[in-house]
């Protein structure tokens, strides 16, 4: 994303001059959804606990966490095991409202009633409360690069060492109602605290103005990108931030997004998700889908996987994941058209070669045309093709039977104009058809009688 604030500065110019009601926002591209994503998702009728998913991680060996207000679940991607306070001992809360795995492997779980649990391979443990302190609903659990593990709820912020084992009984930073933790490309904690944001130690909550870090007010959501770039969300405004500067993205309504309100950065992209909307954001614009059947209201949390999947963990519509579709079309690819396709082969080399109205050889993402074939006047029309075992490729169609010699290719010296619909070639061919050079598997293509053409697929097949 780096770049994206100065370019989105020339971008406002120019829509502030030219249509002040815009009030900042760059014109948006509309996709289907379908053209880019393909689309899966699973409800309490395929066994996740509850609808209303707050919070998601993927874990260090490949699993799915998922804080509910109907317990943790884990998923493998099939199905959902469940902790709540039915099965698992020394977890007495089933309404999940945040987790995190350490950099020791455990989970760490908040609760709307304001216990924090961790999971480990030795079972669930609690953590303890300060003395006279009180914790409320756990909003966000953090790690930052020094192994200081932050705890964030609506009475304060509390901080304990990762590697803890005497006493899990953290350190009240800062009290005061505190929401969403962040951690930046440097592994800094950030939070939502007293409605402005800070920079967190292990003893101190520092505001972000007070170190040069202006940012806006009201946040709802800030997302990190690797090169230190962030998507901040508050409830009027989506921005792009760096080195204390703003540069506005969307006009939010907060009607729309009171539901459910998710940032992420992945992929050299921003993303947006609130109601039924889903927004990419680049260096070259806005890209919207509609999530409609899938997303109503919005999503509490957005993850990417190791896979490149994006997750969903949605207000109240279960879990969404978005496959990013990798099958295209070679127009697509392209930009060309190749028409009707009738014989598609890969060569050895890798290279793929399409046989139609027209002839193309794909490779990678570059696709030629073989425009003429020797001895024919017009380009013919290629209704088969095959590649034999020493790489080299031949066509059977109206013009005959012919062998491609890299750009160009050349006719059988007597070949008649009759189509030829030409199968798999192996060197294991039946006996009579050139078993030194055979170049057909199929006896049955060729036709009994002593006809002009079959005597020229006899000669063809013994040269």
């Amino acid at each position: 994303m780096r770049g994206l604030s100065g370019f989105l500065v020339g971008v406002l110019l120019v829509l502030v001059a030219s249509s002040p009601a815009l009030g900042g926002e760059r014109p948006i591209l509309e996709r289907d959804l379908k053209d880019d994503f393909l689309v899966a998702k699973w409800t309490t009728s395929q066994g996740l606990p509850q609808n209303t998913v707050t919070s998601i991680l993927q874990a260090k060996d490949g699993y799915i966490w998922l804080g509910t207000f109907g317990g943790l679940a884990r998923f493998d991607g099939v199905r959902f095991t469940v902790f709540d306070s039915t099965n698992t001992p020394g977890f007495n809360s089933n309404r999940v409202l945040s987790i995190e795995q350490d950099s020791l492997g455990r989970i760490w779980v908040g609760t709307d009633s304001g216990e924090v649990y961790i999971f480990s391979a030795g079972g669930v443990v609690e953590v303890g409360q300060a003395e006279g302190f009180r914790r409320g609903q756990v909003w966000g659990i953090k790690e930052d690069r020094s192994g200081t593990v932050f705890i964030s709820s609506r009475t304060g912020i509390e901080s304990i060492s990762v590697n803890a084992e005497t006493s899990l009984t953290p350190r009240v930073v800062a009290q005061a109602d505190s929401f969403n933790l962040f951690v930046d490309a440097n592994q800094r904690v950030w939070a939502k605290h007293a409605y402005r944001i800070a920079l967190l130690s292990a003893e101190a909550a520092t505001d972000s103005a007070s170190i040069g870090e202006e940012f806006p007010v009201s946040v709802f959501d800030v997302a990190f990108a690797p090169d230190g770039e962030a998507i901040v969300g508050t409830s009027t405004r989506l921005g792009s931030f760096r080195n204390g500067r703003f540069s506005d993205l969307l006009t939010l309504d907060p009607k729309k997004h009171r539901a459910g309100f998710a940032v992420a950065a992945f992929d050299g992209a921003f993303w947006f998700q609130q109601t039924n909307e889903f927004y990419r954001i680049t260096d070259d614009g806005l890209t919207r889908y509609d999530l409609s059947g899938s997303v109503a209201n919005g999503s509490r949390a957005m993850i990417q996987d190791a896979e490149g999947n994006i997750w969903l963990a949605t207000q109240t519509d279960g879990l969404v994941k978005l496959t990013r579709r990798r099958v295209q079309t070679i127009s697509e690819t392209t930009g060309i058209a190749t028409g009707a396709v009738y014989s598609v082969k890969e060569g050895p080399d890798g290279r793929v070669w399409l046989a139609g109205g027209r002839l193309f050889v794909f490779d990678r993402e570059k696709l030629s045309e073989v425009t003429r074939i020797r001895g024919s006047a017009t380009f013919p029309l290629v209704q088969s093709l095959a590649i034999d075992p020493a790489g080299k490729v031949w066509v059977g169609g109206q013009m005959g039977f012919s062998e491609l010699r890299m750009k160009s290719s050349y006719r059988m010296p007597d070949s008649p104009t009759f189509t030829f619909r030409l199968s798999s070639l192996n060197p294991m061919v039946p006996p009579g058809l050139g078993p030194k050079r055979g170049y057909c598997s199929n006896a049955a293509a060729i036709p009994n009688g002593p006809s002009p053409q079959n005597q020229w697929l006899r000669r063809a097949f013994t040269l």
